[in-house]
């Protein structure tokens, strides 16, 4: 299973064009924390507890079509075990690769609270989402400049992980992770 495109146009009058992307829980490897990989009805998901911190690990290729330096945005798509209406700690660890080298020290580290709102698929709200800042992915380097990407391959290595064990995550039921989406912006 790969990762699934979506296109969606800004309002009439902007210039930008934004694209969608989902790494699918068939696509990530088991991480930290012990999550199960499991199945919710049909659809393949990781089982992350609710006392502990566990973590699924994914590569994502960056798009040939991406403005590097402009900021972009994730947020998971899950389901949960319990119908409460609680917060869930999620976060990111990321690190830029080019070429097979890390651009980046160490992992930059995201996290955000998120609104868990009950039962079914729970898309978090946009300012939940977590936002990663485009200068850190193009490592203010002069080699990584917008639409300069002809004969290089760039990905990210990423850790996605729920915190159950943070005092900010205050949900009791486990969480059914059915994928990461992904958001940037893209030339027109």
């Amino acid at each position: 299973m790969g990762v699934t495109r979506h296109t969606r146009m800004a309002p009439a009058g902007i210039q930008k064009q934004y694209q969608r992307e989902f790494i699918p829980a068939s696509a990530m490897k088991e991480g930290d924390g012990s999550p199960t990989y499991a199945t919710v009805g049909i659809s393949p998901v990781w089982q992350m507890d609710h006392s502990v911190k566990s973590s699924v690990n994914a590569d994502w290729g960056i798009p040939l079509d991406i403005m590097a330096g402009r900021d972009f945005w994730m947020y998971p798509v899950f389901t949960m075990s319990t119908n409460v209406f609680a917060n869930i700690r999620f976060g990111i660890d990321y690190l830029p690769m080019y070429r097979g080298v890390s651009i980046a020290a160490v992992p930059t580290t995201i996290e955000n609270t998120i609104a868990a709102d009950g039962t079914g698929t729970i898309i978090p709200r946009r300012s939940e989402w977590l936002t990663i800042e485009g200068w850190r992915v193009a490592g203010k380097e002069d080699w990584f400049q917008m639409n300069d990407f002809a004969g290089r391959i760039a990905n990210m290595q990423l850790e996605i992980y729920r915190d159950g064990a943070s005092l900010m995550d205050e949900h009791g039921g486990n969480l059914y992770l059915q994928g990461l989406a992904i958001l940037y912006e893209a030339f027109i």
